[in-house]
């Protein structure tokens, strides 16, 4: 509870100043643009809609995408990404 009210006293005190916008504007962009595109195949998965209603094996995938993409690490935006674009692909090549 201390933890909190240190948290909550922080966060209080000081000036909004915007801590996205503290780093270069290329890693925000990223990051960004990262955690749309995890939150968009979070949707689908939970939705079980991309282009089409997407098959029992895509509904996981678009999910798994989506958590890795909103961890943040260079490593799991590539794997959300690739996982992102075979169900993509999956889903146009599907008649």
């Amino acid at each position: 509870c201390s933890r909190m009210r240190r948290a909550r006293r922080w966060v209080l005190s000081q000036p909004p100043s915007g801590l996205l916008l503290k780093d270069a504007p290329g890693p925000t962009l990223v990051t960004v643009a990262t955690a749309v595109l995890g939150i968009a195949a979070l949707a689908a998965g939970a939705q079980n809609w991309l282009l089409r209603q997407a098959s029992h094996v895509e509904r996981p995938m678009l999910i798994g995408a989506g958590v890795l993409l909103a961890y943040p690490d260079f490593i799991a935006d590539g794997l959300g990404l690739a996982l992102a674009i075979t169900v993509v692909v999956m889903q146009k090549m599907r008649k």
